[in-house]
C-alpha cells in the first residue's frame, strides 16, 4: 500500500508540473496574439492580480525591455516547444504563435546586440543602448541571453546561426568567469 502511496503522489506532483507549465505557455501565446506586432515576450502581467500593465508607462510597460527576462524566456519557449510534442491526449498550447514568438524575440534580441556593439544591456532600445552607455564588459544579461539565443539556434539547425550563437555564448562564459 505504501508504494502505490508514493507513486500517486508523484503523478500527481508530474500532473501539477504540467499543468503549470501547459498553463503558462498557453498564457504566453494568448499574449502574443492580443499584440502580435510587440515581437518580444509580454511579460506585462501582474501575476497576483491578472492586471495588464503593456499600456502603463514607467517601469511596468512595454516601453521597457528587459533582455535578461527575454533571454530566459527564449530559452524556455524554445526548450518546451521541443518538449510538448511528446505528450499525447492532452491539449497542447498553440505551437505556431510559441514558435513565431521565440523567432521574433530571438530577431530583436541578435538585432539589439548588434546596436550595442555586442553586449545586450539590462535594458533594451531597439534604436540603440537604453540610457546606459555601452559597457565592453560582459554582464549576467549577456549570459541569460546568450543561453536564449543559444538554445533557439540549435532547435532552428541554422548551422550559421549556431556558430555565432556558439562563439557568443563561450564569450559570455569566458567574461563572467575572468569576472
Amino acid at each position: 500500500m505504501k508504494g502505490k502511496t508514493e507513486t500517486d503522489r508523484r503523478i500527481r506532483r508530474l500532473e501539477t508540473m504540467r499543468k503549470i507549465i501547459f498553463d503558462t505557455m498557453g498564457l504566453v501565446a494568448r499574449r502574443r496574439k492580443l499584440r502580435p506586432d510587440y515581437g518580444w515576450i509580454d511579460t506585462k502581467l501582474d501575476a497576483v492580480t491578472g492586471i495588464d500593465h503593456f499600456d502603463s508607462p514607467g517601469v511596468r510597460g512595454a516601453g521597457q525591455v528587459y533582455s535578461w527576462i527575454q533571454g530566459r524566456g527564449l530559452e524556455a519557449l524554445t526548450t518546451h516547444l521541443a518538449w510538448l510534442p511528446r505528450f499525447s491526449g492532452y491539449p497542447l498550447p498553440d505551437s505556431d504563435a510559441l514558435g513565431a514568438l521565440a523567432h521574433s524575440t530571438a530577431e530583436k534580441l541578435w538585432r539589439a546586440r548588434e546596436l550595442n556593439r555586442g553586449h545586450l544591456n539590462f535594458l533594451i532600445d531597439e534604436n540603440g543602448p537604453a540610457g546606459e552607455a555601452v559597457d565592453p564588459r560582459y554582464t549576467m544579461s549577456d549570459l541569460f541571453c546568450s543561453r536564449g539565443l543559444y538554445a533557439h539556434a540549435q532547435a532552428c539547425g541554422d548551422q550559421d546561426l549556431r556558430r555565432e550563437s556558439r562563439v557568443y555564448l563561450k564569450g559570455v562564459i569566458r567574461g563572467v568567469m575572468d569576472g
